[in-house]
């Protein structure tokens, strides 16, 4: 009985060892093959989306304060340590209510905001994060890219206007190219950015982030007709949907996903999309 131990294992080791190294391959493979891994957080009715590459990390919105641990499952689920961007569409406080946590628990490099403030607990507490970081934040005024490589980049539209009566019409649009994709995240954009919006922008995307978590807007329907999106996702809790919006996005035969349903990722290497919720 003895002598048949050593042989078993041997042939044991031998298998954990292929093992080992098929894992450590294949896991090298989906690192290199990573492409763009677009993630849209499930924060209710909010928003915080992850967008990563190889070699960048950058988050759009924190959610309210509540959602810290959400958005923190998701970075960490992702292997993100350190922030290169982190955007703020607006001040309202379920775009940047878990921003202290993230300024707090990860590096950030760089803040990209609007130009404008709010009188509000959250903005108030944002401020005192920023201090303790030691960040200056870039209030974008003119249009910007990130360049991601090889044709492939991030641009910002900023608000066009100084001053909106709603504090929403701030948002920042971000617009993402990557190979044969393309994403635009629209913040909360009420009707008067929207109308900006159709101006900015030109040609058609594969995503379009419906603004305001599917607050309905008749102009959101000139949006939809001028980007022509090939899918559209919805940041809100299910007892925030709008009939209108549904009806919308049916008539026009968009396939919506609804981030109460579970958090959306949608990953290219820039040719074919993979959707998984």
């Amino acid at each position: 009985m003895k002598k048949k131990v050593w042989p078993i294992l041997m042939v044991l080791s031998i298998v954990l060892v292929l093992v080992s190294l098929l894992w450590r391959s294949t896991a090298k493979l989906a690192e290199e093959n990573i492409g763009l891994n677009v993630v849209f957080i499930d924060v209710g009715k909010a928003d915080s989306i992850l967008v990563q590459t190889a070699d960048f990390n950058m988050l759009v919105d924190t959610g309210t304060s509540e959602d810290a641990q959400a958005i923190r499952r998701i970075l960490n689920q992702n292997n993100v340590e350190k922030l290169d961007y982190l955007v703020l569409t607006h001040l309202d406080k379920d775009h940047i209510g878990s921003t202290p946590y993230i300024l707090e628990n990860y590096e950030v490099k760089h803040i990209i905001q609007p130009e404008y403030e709010k009188d509000s607990e959250e903005h108030t507490a944002y401020l005192e994060a920023l201090t303790k970081a030691g960040i200056e934040p870039v209030y974008l005024k003119q249009e910007g890219d990130i360049e991601l490589g090889d044709g492939n980049r991030i641009h910002f539209y900023p608000p066009k206007k100084d001053s909106y009566e709603q504090s929403n019409d701030y948002s920042l649009v971000t617009s993402i190219t990557y190979g044969d994709h393309s994403f635009l995240l629209t913040g909360d954009a009420e009707k008067e950015r929207m109308e900006e919006i159709v101006e900015q922008i030109s040609g058609a995307y594969t995503v379009v982030k419906i603004p305001h978590h599917g607050d309905y807007k008749k102009m959101l329907e000139e949006v939809l007709e001028k980007t022509s999106p090939e899918y559209c996702i919805v940041s809100t809790s299910e007892d925030n949907l709008e009939e209108k919006l549904t009806e919308c996005l049916d008539n026009l035969a968009i396939p919506s996903y609804y981030t109460f349903n579970g958090t959306v990722i949608m990953r290219t290497d820039g040719k074919e999309l993979t959707i998984i919720q």
